[in-house]
């Protein structure tokens, strides 16, 4: 990063005759392996997640539905409220996430599976409803004993858990 500054930095003054032969023609920037390669599932990879989630419970499913689909980090999912989903005017159902990176808030939709995941472990006045009420505090993924949300640390525990399910009924050995 520091590199790319300098270099841009003398080419400007290169460009307005401040110096002759710019020193940027020597720094020689470094390449930076890409680190991203393998870390995302593959579409059966995610069908296992799923399956073993829905094996778990109703809010490991919806929970892994939920990351899933949206896009969203584990901290904006844990800080997701039913006041925050809507409808728009053409039907469409969209969750408004207000704990982004940077405090940005953005809008993402909601696909029906996910939503009726989340309907199905919603609690309180409109428990399995997906009925939409825009003073309806209670957290979008409510903790399994109480009406709180889940902590971020806690809802990253629940893909855990249908991770090594997943990856203990892969590494099974048929029976037979």
């Amino acid at each position: 990063m520091y590199i790319s500054a300098v270099r841009s930095f003398l080419k400007v003054a290169q460009s307005q005759g401040l110096v002759e032969k710019s020193p940027r023609e020597f720094l020689i920037r470094p390449r930076v392996g890409i680190t991203s390669y393998g870390r995302y599932l593959d579409l059966e990879e995610l069908r296992r997640l799923i399956g073993a989630a829905t094996g778990l419970s109703p809010t490991h499913r919806a929970t892994v539905l939920l990351l899933w689909s949206t896009g969203l980090r584990v901290s904006e999912a844990a800080g997701a409220r039913w006041l925050d989903v809507f409808k728009d005017p053409a039907g469409r159902v969209g969750l408004r996430v207000v704990h982004g990176k940077g405090g940005k808030e953005r809008i993402v939709a909601l696909v029906p599976e996910t939503l009726s995941a989340l309907a199905a472990i919603r609690k309180g006045e409109h428990a399995g409803s997906e009925e939409l009420d825009a003073a309806d505090k209670s957290p979008l993924i409510p903790s399994i004993t109480e009406r709180r949300a889940y902590t971020a640390w806690s809802l990253w525990r629940l893909v855990k858990d249908a991770s090594r399910r997943r990856a203990s009924r892969r590494t099974r050995a048929p029976t037979g």
